[in-house]
């Protein structure tokens, strides 16, 4: 929105009630902005995700990340380098 358009919004506080004057432009600019649908089923706060939850996220992932690198050192230890024709120091055979 536009501060033009935000002036146009009037809010009265005795009555509650939000009163607009917006011209045709500034509907059609409304329109071009993206809004986001907070669907509570979808929501990171509805899994319920504390501190213990994350951390035993953290660590599932940790874990991931460590069993692929047993695999690389593996490989590089057998001798299968990232190139045909490299070692596992990445010497020329």
């Amino acid at each position: 929105m536009t501060y033009e358009s935000l002036q146009n919004v009037v809010y009265s506080l005795e009555d509650e009630k939000v009163t607009t004057d917006f011209s045709r432009k500034q509907l059609t600019h409304l329109h071009l902005l993206h809004f986001r649908i907070v669907d509570p089923s979808m929501d990171l706060n509805s899994y319920s995700l504390g501190n213990v939850d994350w951390k035993k996220r953290v660590e599932g992932w940790k874990l991931q990340q460590e069993k692929i690198m047993i695999q690389m050192t593996n490989k590089y230890s057998e001798g299968k380098g990232d190139f045909e024709g490299t070692g596992s120091n990445r010497e020329e055979l």
